[in-house]
């Protein structure tokens, strides 16, 4: 009797390991059934400037009207509606190109390619594994400009069977997929010269972090590629670096503005008077702003009452050197109903 109670506890404890490691795995298979899947071309007309690229690179004139089309096919086996829409460039945190937002339009863009691409049919359902073609009718402003205007036709699409299914854990899963077409309008080959501002500083949250985030405006009709950003926050009157970010992979897309996020390495941010060194770089030009700046109790406060784990009692490490011990502890207890089980049987 006391040989079966040990196994049936040796079995028990590997079970519960065993189960652990699956739910993980069971869950992520839960969210991947059924995929739904759509594929999104350009329609190359003959005014391309590079035929090489697989998206939008237009020569246009002044008040010229053109139609582009776009070719979205339903690779699934279930029908699909989907969504168009032509949204301005963007420039997301730290210097990425972005076509996924509507309706953003900085202060030094003169013509913003929303109010020039209209598309014809802006939902339309495909059924399963055919095409769709849909028309987008393009409007130039009465003026020249120089440089380029760029944006993206960005396409979402979900199941029209089942739009939000179920797992087996009971979360919601919404089957949505999106796609983004590059479209860059071009009148002139003059090149632009680039301009960078320097616009505000001050504490913020990213991932629930803190951090201070320096907005920086690309004011010029030109993409910038690979651009260094290097910035460093000091206490006012010392010469310590405080805090610092660096990249030299930034992309901005043509008359935006975004935040270059110097992280606080999750530290609270005290009130007081700091200042900030900061140099961009791009092909031969340069940018450097010497800055002095004030972040005040509020703000302060603010951040970091909603900040996660900022002077926490309890940080992540403890979290995971608790759980290391839990899973030593369960491997320890195993090995010893194991051992004990083989010396009863060898009674």
């Amino acid at each position: 009797m006391n040989k079966i109670t040990n196994k049936i506890k040796f079995l028990t404890i590997i079970s519960i390991l065993i189960a652990s490691f699956s739910i993980a795995v069971t869950s992520a298979y839960a969210q991947s059934e059924n995929p739904i899947t759509f594929s999104v071309s350009a329609i190359i007309p003959e005014n391309q400037i590079d035929e090489n690229l697989s998206y939008f690179d237009l020569k246009m004139d002044p008040e010229m009207e053109q139609t582009i089309q776009v070719m979205i096919t339903n690779n699934s086996n279930e029908e699909i509606t989907s969504y168009i829409a032509v949204n301005s460039a963007s420039t997301g945190i730290n210097g990425v190109i972005a076509y996924s937002e509507h309706g953003i339009q900085d202060k030094s863009m003169k013509h913003s390619i929303e109010e020039i691409a209209v598309v014809d049919t802006p939902e339309v359902v495909i059924p399963a594994n055919k095409s769709t073609v849909v028309d987008i009718q393009l409007t130039m402003p009465k003026e020249s400009y120089d440089g380029v205007i760029l944006g993206g036709i960005y396409i979402t699409a979900e199941s029209n069977a089942e739009n939000e299914e179920s797992s087996s854990d009971g979360f919601e899963i919404e089957n949505k997929i999106a796609y983004a077409l590059g479209l860059k309008l071009t009148e002139t080959e003059k090149q632009v010269k680039p301009n960078m501002n320097l616009k505000t500083i001050e504490p913020s949250l990213e991932a629930m972090r803190t951090a201070v985030n320096v907005k920086l405006q690309n004011s010029e009709p030109i993409i910038m590629k690979n651009v260094m950003i290097d910035a460093q926050i000091y206490k006012k009157g010392e010469s310590e670096v405080l805090h610092s970010a660096k990249t030299a992979t930034a992309e901005i897309a043509p008359n935006s503005s975004f935040d270059f996020v110097v992280d606080w390495e999750n530290n609270k941010i005290e009130p007081g008077q700091y200042r900030l060194k900061m140099r961009v770089e791009y092909e031969d030009d340069y940018w450097e702003w010497d800055e002095e700046f004030e972040i005040k109790d509020d703000t302060s406060s603010s951040v970091n009452d909603e900040a996660i784990n900022v002077d926490d009692e309890f940080p992540i490490w403890i979290f995971i050197i608790a759980g290391v011990g839990i899973l030593s502890l369960l491997l320890y207890l195993a090995f010893i109903f194991g051992k004990r089980s083989k010396k009863d049987e060898d009674k």
